[in-house]
């Protein structure tokens, strides 16, 4: 069975000369004994790839990708059945050669001086990286003096491996090859060997890397066509930014504007909006809402359907109003007589508020163990506010003796409160901490630890 290999190849973006300045793009990529018929053209943009044409080999094995506009810079792929084969679009007028399990070694060039010094990057660095593989794995089966041996020449082979990276860098500055060079390498910091304290060295390189970081990125939305920008750019915001909806709404919006690009705009705003509708920590709703709010539903953006708008609008109107940070709405229900009921009747340090259905079997699961934790939770400064979403009285309070629910029992069965959007209600069962200040605090926790170790959590952070 043919095996695939993945060849990688980067060209710098350099002005082609052919006796005169060339338009367009005409690119020749001939691969040995390749029985393929055709092959998929196609290139990478953030974290996702896109056919960009499909083409047919000729009798000499060959693709011919041409066209009357220039490429934009970046990375693209040839991919058939038996084949794949990546190379780097800048230049417009070039050729690759290549066999089918040829790699980097019997590739040939032509047309493309930086694609050339590439190979030899690539060539010489997989050299050093199979040398350090085995060195590790060596290092693993010895110990004493043979380990201290294999451990200095591993580190040698590291020692050297940097060195000559660090030299095509010095020796080819200001191209594209270096720029992607350096984003797979990432940025340098400093010791800080000045610093005595060693926290605030580790602060002082923390926040070097941060203003840093994104020094190696002349130009984003060039480096949009690369595999490796996407989780670049995304290690920022998951590692070097407070995770906190404030911070990271900063940081977002100055983001989205960096680059005058419709293309980069347009990807990382869907990117974000998607990051963050799906995300799993608690509060960065918020993140989302700022997103729909100031993008979507302002009509900044004019390429999301009617439809879409709506769908958006929808959300908003539904998690808005019960975001962290914000005061609780409002609870126009009723106790078991039926008699009205207020938050402000309560002086606890906590309330959670318990949204069930007494036919949801995932609420029958779990008021059970919510009723085991309320003794804790009472030890804690807090009270369960239990509310029913159904208005069925008679349903409610069998349900109420059957489980022996001896918290506050709430209920809405003249359907006059808006909890259900406020609160979000559209499932069951939900559930909402509030502070003493009758701000939410916490949502969609679980019943058992993980609301008791929230609880006892912040009240350690907030005595």
């Amino acid at each position: 069975m043919i095996q695939r290999k993945t060849l990688l190849l980067a060209i710098a973006i350099l002005a082609v000369s052919f006796g005169s300045l060339a338009q367009g793009h005409d690119i020749r990529i001939q691969v040995a004994d390749i029985e393929d018929s055709t092959a998929i053209i196609g290139y990478h943009f953030g974290s996702q790839k896109f056919v960009h044409d499909t083409l047919t080999f000729d009798d000499t094995n060959t693709l011919r990708l041409n066209g009357s506009e220039s490429l934009p810079q970046g990375i693209y792929f040839v991919y058939s059945p038996g084949f794949y084969f990546e190379f780097l679009v800048g230049e417009q007028q070039f050729s690759l050669s290549t066999t089918l399990d040829g790699g980097y070694d019997l590739l040939e060039v032509s047309g493309s001086r930086e694609n050339q010094l590439f190979k030899e990057f690539q060539v010489n660095m997989t050299k050093m990286q199979r040398k350090q593989r085995l060195l590790s794995d060596s290092l693993a089966k010895v110990s004493g003096a043979d380990s201290i041996s294999v451990r200095d020449e591993l580190n040698k082979s590291i020692a050297e491996s940097v060195r000559f990276r660090d030299k095509i860098l010095k020796d080819n500055p200001n191209t594209f090859l270096a720029s992607f060079i350096h984003m797979m390498a990432g940025i340098s910091v400093p010791d800080f060997e000045e610093i005595e304290d060693q926290s605030e060295r580790r602060k002082a390189q923390y926040e070097y890397y941060k203003m840093h970081y994104f020094d190696l990125v002349d130009s984003p939305g060039e480096m949009m066509r690369t595999p490796i920008f996407h989780n670049y750019v995304m290690k920022y915001f998951d590692e070097l930014v407070l995770p906190q909806p404030d911070s990271l709404i900063k940081e977002i919006d100055l983001w989205l504007s960096r680059d005058n690009n419709e293309e980069f705009f347009r990807y990382w705003l869907v990117a974000f909006f998607k990051k963050y509708q799906e995300s799993k920590i608690m509060g960065m709703d918020a993140i989302w809402i700022h997103l729909s709010e100031k993008y979507y539903l302002s009509g900044t953006v004019d390429w999301i359907s009617a439809e879409s708008l709506k769908d958006i609008e929808e959300e908003v109107r539904y998690i808005k109003p019960n975001l962290i940070g914000k005061n609780a709405p409002l609870l126009n229900v009723v106790d078991t007589t039926l008699q009205p009921f207020n938050l402000e009747m309560l002086d606890d340090e906590y309330l959670v508020i318990f949204f069930y259905d007494p036919d949801c079997g995932h609420c029958k699961k779990k008021t059970p163990v919510l009723k085991d934790n309320y003794a804790t939770i009472k030890e804690s400064g807090g009270e369960v506010l239990a509310v029913c979403t159904i208005t069925d009285i008679q349903k409610w309070k069998d349900f109420i003796n059957k489980n022996e629910l001896d918290w506050i029992n709430l209920g809405d069965p003249f359907g006059r409160s808006n909890f259900r959007v406020e609160y979000n209600v559209r499932t069951t069962p939900q559930l909402y901490v509030l502070d003493n200040d009758r701000k939410i605090v916490a949502k969609k926790l679980d019943v058992g630890d993980q609301l008791i170790n929230f609880l006892q959590e912040h009240s350690r952070l907030n005595p």
